[in-house]
């Protein structure tokens, strides 16, 4: 296995991700490079510096701005950027799937940033950070994401993480979002958040992230789910619409997060089952939990912001269609283990 030093040994990235071979490792000295990067072969790009130093910002044309289209991939430590893109596309920081379905795909250390100008009055379906389609296997870890919007009033959207698949064969499965810090995520209408799973996904976890304003939606799940997800330990703050919003018809585990100063800390849809809410911090919000579901709902264990427990002076309330077990309460909130962000190992 092969290290290719860019530009040492190849001007440019994509020379050297053309160079290498399955196992290849491309090692990318700071620098800003301007181009697109599209990497079609099982091999680690990696900054020696970290992204800090090391920026991958494409002509003003290009919307697609890292495109991972093998198996078997690491991207890790760059800033990939783009905000004089002004055109309609769905422009978006990292894509995943153009070449079909992947598997064990890893993005680690990355920030990225104004995936086009936050201006642009159409943009297609939307604005993304990270747009991952289907695939069996994906790590996004340590990254910061933030800026990612559009001024599409009609029918856009902005998300910071997107995972999505098309069916139940080719689903994105085998999920791990973690460590990452999402912000910024803003357009006209109500569809923006900072981390969604679309529909057929499954075996998710959702953990050690931070999501805080301004967004509308912190952490989001699918009607369209086809599988379990767990949302544990992190920290959404300040979404206007909903800190959680559960939609998924599969099993929903939230667990040691703290949501605080959203508008409604979790919504829970009528398309979703039952999740299991215990041990986080929900205090601060509008509304703490609306439970809109048909079924009854286990949220013990909680801390809603007074020890006399939710729907009491200083507390958040609980409201819905269906009744939500709450009793007993935490008396006090819960200490969150929060591992940060870090740049480089």
């Amino acid at each position: 296995m092969a290290i290719i030093n860019v530009p040492a040994d190849q001007a440019t990235i994509q020379n050297g991700i053309n160079a290498a071979a399955n196992g290849d490792t491309v090692l990318v000295a700071p620098g800003t490079y301007i181009e697109t990067i599209t990497i079609d072969k099982s091999i680690t790009l990696v900054s020696s510096g970290g992204p800090l130093v090391t920026i991958i910002d494409p002509p003003a044309v290009e919307y697609y701005l890292v495109s991972i289209e093998a198996s078997n991939v690491v991207l890790n430590g760059f800033t990939i950027t783009n905000p004089d893109y002004v055109g309609t596309a769905d422009a978006s920081g990292i894509l995943t799937q153009l070449a079909g379905r992947q598997s064990n795909i890893r993005i680690l250390n990355c920030i990225i940033h104004d995936v086009g100008s936050m201006t642009r009055p159409s943009a297609s379906f939307g604005t993304y950070g990270i747009n991952s389609g289907p695939v069996d296997g994906l790590e996004v870890s340590n990254c910061i994401i933030y800026n990612i919007g559009n001024a599409d009033a009609t029918d856009s959207e902005a998300v910071g993480i997107f995972i999505w698949g098309n069916d139940n064969v080719d689903s994105a499965v085998n999920i791990n979002i973690h460590d990452n810090t999402v912000y910024n995520v803003v357009n006209p209408t109500n569809d923006n958040s900072g981390i969604r799973l679309g529909g057929a996904t499954s075996d998710v976890t959702i953990s050690n992230n931070t999501v805080h304003s301004p967004v509308k939606q912190g952490i989001v799940t699918s009607a369209g789910m086809i599988g379990p997800v767990s949302i544990t330990h992190n920290t959404v703050d300040g979404a206007t619409l909903y800190g959680l919003l559960l939609r998924s018809p599969f099993p929903q585990t939230v667990e040691y997060n703290t949501i605080t100063n959203n508008g409604t800390g979790i919504y829970i849809s009528p398309t979703s089952s039952a999740p299991t809410i215990n041990y986080n911090n929900i205090y601060g919000n509008t509304v703490g939990l609306n439970n809109q579901s048909a079924f009854s709902v286990n949220a013990l264990n909680n801390w809603w912001g007074s020890a006399a427990g939710p729907n009491t002076p200083g507390a958040d309330s609980i409201i819905g269609v269906s009744p939500v077990a709450f009793f007993p309460w935490l008396l006090q909130p819960f200490a969150p283990t929060f591992r940060g962000i870090r740049f480089w190992q």
